[in-house]
């Protein structure tokens, strides 16, 4: 990361930590009240370089919605029908709309690709957990559960709003809840109010936005009065252009381009079916004439064309659609989607020569934001196909810097913590340290689970103060996975791996661990630091003379992050999945100190300069990813 501007820190969130006033995202009955702070502090960047800029707070007005699924509970008896996987495999049994040798059935449900936490169960408490430490990251300010199917998914549903209270809870400011109907919605509604808005325990999880009373997503005729004037009623609005426009509708999908805005509110998908089908952007049956050609994950009005790996791992479809939206700037941006994964193949009929898969269908042609397990598309040997077809987590660090662009207002410049104080302080976002045994899925718990880190500096060193839960364990012989911490500098010229340049505890000895620095091919030891650890605490001190960003500097911008117990510190992604990580995933928290005073006449940064000429600095707090790749790296592994 190059550029002063990614990195500077507002006002915003050193006022938060020292008692100063700050400005909020929504009124007080709309967040929680002690983890915005922390995410203030949240940056990072995606594997093609996409910052996530500096703001410095955000805009009360503002509202981003998320399509959310709670209906994954194994109904296919066991069985994870992989698209993606199938077209490389078994291509004949999954386009026969007839199979009968088990390998692509019909009336199945079929995952496009496999999701990064595996093909899960909607009551695994455990990925909610991890949907909702994500979200809290990101700024999302409600969730529309799909119960578009006149089904509630009790067990689900409550399993998501008893997760969601207990991260509220604790401070964490979560995501509110809007529920999505469509079919039969006087009985759908007549369900839910039974179950979750009779009762004042959910109460503090409803979403209100501009109205006065809850929002819920249904149609006004079929429900009873008390219903209307207990609700804010918005319909439903399906994408097919044959269907009903609604002034005021609530689509989860636009078919056009540019979407169209409905009163206060414009959706963006990340892929949309014109042509009814998804699976007709791979094959059509010739029975069938589709209206359109899908637009798949790279689809773009100035390109419009499906097929480039490239443009569909950006999300380049996805991205106009938020362009547009940020342009037209309305009250609320609804996103679709997380966690939809998976959608039926139809049944054959008399005369049907290809089978059909309508919500969904592979990779390209699927609308969800959520991390899958591969990482990127990677051709065979010789070039005629894939042996992996991913995208990672670029569409959930896209969907963050997104946010930030919407709802964030400007930093002015940085401003940094002096020296001496008590510096500054982040907390986890993670609430529970709990072992996942679900589904056949099973992680072990985080020997040490962190919940705050506290960073300061004096002329002479950075000290880390890392709280746990509990007594920190003492390390393993030769594990290199004991309270990590990764440090890297803005405007680094050394060598990093995922952009940080130093790391610290692979190898502690006692009172003393080491700094270790990246040489391109692993981290070797660079220098000694004090280490002190005492129950719960760890301190650890770090000379400024063994930090070659920091000599001769005045000032400082540090992004680091702590982990404890991730099971393959090499790769990246593991960050989201195993152990303790603060933050999680692929970002960072960042630190901005002042070392001495700047003779005067300091030149301004002219990254700066050019940044907020651009209007680069005019969104982005929260931060998303640490990683940027070139070429040259793509594929290869982190040593030592």
């Amino acid at each position: 990361m190059k550029r002063l501007a990614f990195f500077v820190l507002s006002i915003f969130f050193i006022a938060a930590m020292t008692g100063g006033s700050r400005l909020r995202a929504v009124d007080e009955k709309q967040t929680g009240n002690g983890s915005e702070g922390s995410v203030m502090a949240i940056t990072g960047t995606d594997d093609f370089g996409r910052k996530i800029d500096i703001i410095s707070g955000t805009r009360k007005d503002r509202y981003v919605g998320l399509f959310y699924f709670i209906w994954f509970d194994f109904a296919q008896k066991g069985y994870r029908f992989d698209t993606t996987k199938l077209l490389r495999t078994k291509p004949d049994r999954l386009w026969d709309p007839f199979d009968k040798t088990g390998i692509a059935p019909p009336s199945c449900m079929y995952y496009f690709n496999e999701p990064l936490y595996g093909y899960y169960k909607s009551t695994d408490k455990w990925v909610v957990r991890k949907h909702i430490e994500l979200f809290a990251a990101a700024g999302v300010d409600f969730l529309a559960i799909d119960l578009s199917n006149d089904v509630i998914y009790e067990p689900a549903l409550t399993t998501l709003l008893d997760t969601l209270l207990e991260y509220q809870e604790a401070g964490i400011s979560v995501p509110k809840i809007v529920c999505y109907t469509n079919l039969n919605t006087g009985h759908t509604v007549d369900l839910l109010y039974k179950v979750i808005y009779s009762t004042d325990k959910y109460r503090s999880l409803w979403f209100y936005g501009p109205y006065e009373k809850p929002l819920i997503v249904a149609h006004e005729e079929e429900l009873k009065q008390e219903y209307l004037d207990f609700f804010y009623v918005r319909p439903a609005q399906w994408p097919g252009f044959e269907y009903e426009l609604y002034e005021d509708g609530f689509p989860f999908c636009d078919l056009n381009r540019p979407q169209r805005t409905h009163q206060n509110l414009i959706g963006v998908s990340v892929a949309q079916h014109t042509g009814y089908v998804f699976s007709y952007g791979m094959k059509i049956d010739p029975n069938d004439t589709p209206r359109d050609i899908n637009h798949g994950r790279g689809y773009t009005s100035a390109k419009p064309e499906n097929g480039d790996p490239q443009a569909i791992m950006r999300g380049d479809n996805i991205q106009e659609q938020w362009d547009y939206a940020i342009s037209q700037d309305p009250e609320i941006v609804f996103v679709t989607g997380w966690n939809e994964w998976a959608t039926n193949k139809w049944p054959g009929k008399e005369g049907d020569t290809v089978a059909r898969f309508v919500d969904s269908f592979n990779t390209e042609f699927s609308r969800d934001i959520e991390m899958t397990k591969e990482r990127r598309y990677v051709t065979n040997d010789d070039g005629t196909g894939y042996v992996q077809e991913g995208y990672g987590d670029n569409f959930y660090l896209q969907l963050v810097r997104n946010i930030r662009r919407y709802k964030g207002i400007a930093a002015d410049g940085p401003s940094y913590i002096d020296p001496g104080t008590d510096g500054q302080n982040y907390i986890s976002l993670a609430v529970v340290n709990e072992p996942r045994d679900c589904g056949g899925y099973k992680q072990a718990a985080a020997a040490n689970f962190i919940r705050t880190v506290n960073v300061s500096h004096t002329p002479d060193e950075i000290v880390f103060r890392v709280d746990c839960a509990d007594e920190i364990t003492s390390p393993d012989d030769g594990a290199l996975n004991w309270m990590n911490i990764f440090m890297g500098f803005e405007g680094s010229k050394e060598k990093q791996w995922q952009t940080y340049s130093y790391v610290l505890n692979r190898h502690p000895e006692g009172n003393v661990t080491w700094l270790e620095k990246y040489d391109g091919s692993g981290f070797v030891k660079s220098g000694e630091c004090a280490l002190e650890v005492s129950g719960s605490e760890m301190i650890v001190r770090v000379p400024l003379e063994l930090i070659a960003e920091l000599n001769d500097a005045y000032d400082f911008v540090m992004y680091f992050k702590v982990a404890d117990s991730v099971e393959d510190p090499d790769n990246e992604m593991d960050y989201y999945v195993s152990g303790a990580s603060v933050p999680l995933g692929r970002l960072s928290y960042t630190y901005a100190g002042k070392i001495k005073d700047a003779p005067t006449g300091k030149k301004v940064d002219a990254a700066w300069i050019v940044a907020a000429a651009s209007g680069v600095v005019a969104a982005g707090a929260v931060a998303a990813g640490c990683v940027v790749f070139s070429k040259e790296r793509q594929g290869k592994e982190r040593k030592g």
